[in-house]
This record gives structure tokens, sequence and C-alpha cells, in this order.
């Protein structure tokens, strides 16, 4: 038996605040996995075609090589040979929205992007580019 507070249920009212499983929860949580799936999929194409990449430019660089099997060993994964790796493999069906979904380069909302020339600063007489940010 329940305690009873002025002829109420004490707690009665968090009952109905609970979630509830409906029919509708299975259908959107296999929904959400498969979405989740394809997007892990597509992350590990452009995985495996960054490190098809570091491979080729780490080909004629000894020390690039070094770099990248340290790192591979660091992380667990099995070494690879720079010269098996194959840059024509086919690439993402649409790349073009590769930084898009990123959401890395949206400008905020009413933000235009400025027509100003970019400042130049020199160090140690290397010249640098710096776009201002206003």
């Amino acid at each position: 038996v329940a305690p009873k507070k002025k002829g109420r249920i004490v707690g009665i009212g968090s009952v109905n605040e609970v979630a509830r499983a409906t029919s509708s929860y299975t259908s959107r949580r296999d929904e959400e996995t498969a979405q989740m799936k394809a997007r892990m999929d597509s992350q590990q194409v452009r995985l495996d075609s960054l490190e098809d990449l570091l491979d080729v430019m780490a080909v004629g660089n000894p020390v690039m090589q070094r770099m990248l099997s340290e790192r591979r060993a660091a992380l667990g994964m099995p070494p690879r040979d720079p010269q098996e790796s194959d840059p024509t493999r086919q690439q993402p069906s649409n790349p073009s929205n590769y930084f898009e979904n990123m959401n890395i380069f949206r400008r905020k909302r009413n933000e235009s992007f400025t027509t100003k020339p970019p400042l130049r600063r020199t160090f140690n007489n290397e010249t640098s580019f710096d776009f201002n940010s206003t």
C-alpha cells in the first residue's frame, strides 16, 4: 500500500512524467541506429582515403614514414607499406558535402565574408598572410 497525503497517493504525479515505451520508439531507434551506422561507414571511407593520402606523401620521405609508423603503433594499428597505397581508390560519392556536413565553414546567421585584402606580416624574412577577422 502506497502512503497517502491529503487523500492522494504520494508521488503519483511523478509517475506521469516518466518516459513510456511506445510502438514508435523501436522504429525511431532503428532509424537512428541505421543513420549512425551509415555515418560511421562514410567516415571510415574518408579516414581510409586520408590514410592513403598520408602514405602516398610519405613514399619519398623517410622521416614522415617513421612518424606514421610510430603513430600507427601507438594507436594499435597494423603497419602499412606506403608503396601499397592506392591513390586511385574510389572516393566518397559526394565529397562536396564533406565540409558542409562537418559545419566547419558555415557562417553565422547574417554574417558575410569580407572582401578586405589579407594582412601581410613578415617574420624572419618569411611573408605570411593573415585574413581580417572583422
